[in-house]
């Protein structure tokens, strides 16, 4: 995947109900001047058509190593030490995936929408102009 102009990061996917997870879903179906990407935590199978949709990107936890595993594994008041106060097993693993996807996607803004911890942890990966909001 090419460079995005907006990656846009819910927890939850626009295709599951949600405050504002369709929104998201709507904002990249109308400003479509822009490529916009959804990266959202997902555990089950895409529900069709929308989980069809290449403006939606979902991760879990296949493909982390064995030493994020292990992490998983230490009690969670260590986790909050380590990793900016960010101890929840699924939003650590959604981190992960976020920051192994980032350099490829390079996006010029990204719009955190929940996760808000994250912002700092992010900024560790991001070594090109880009605007965390």
């Amino acid at each position: 995947m090419s460079s995005v102009d907006i990656l846009h990061l819910t927890f939850r996917p626009p295709f599951a109900s949600g405050s504002y997870n369709p929104m998201v879903g709507t904002q990249i179906e109308r400003l479509s001047e822009f490529r916009q990407v959804a990266l959202s935590h997902w555990k089950g199978q895409s529900p069709a058509p929308e989980g069809d949709n290449p403006s939606v990107i979902t991760v879990n936890a296949r493909g982390l190593s064995l030493w994020q595993k292990a992490c998983l594994r230490v009690p969670e008041r260590i986790r909050k030490g380590w990793f900016n106060n960010i101890a929840d097993r699924h939003y650590l693993t959604y981190y992960w995936q976020i920051a192994k996807l980032l350099p490829r996607l390079r996006p010029k803004i990204i719009v955190c929408y929940d996760g808000y911890k994250m912002g700092p942890l992010l900024r560790q990966v991001i070594d090109w102009p880009c605007r965390l909001v």
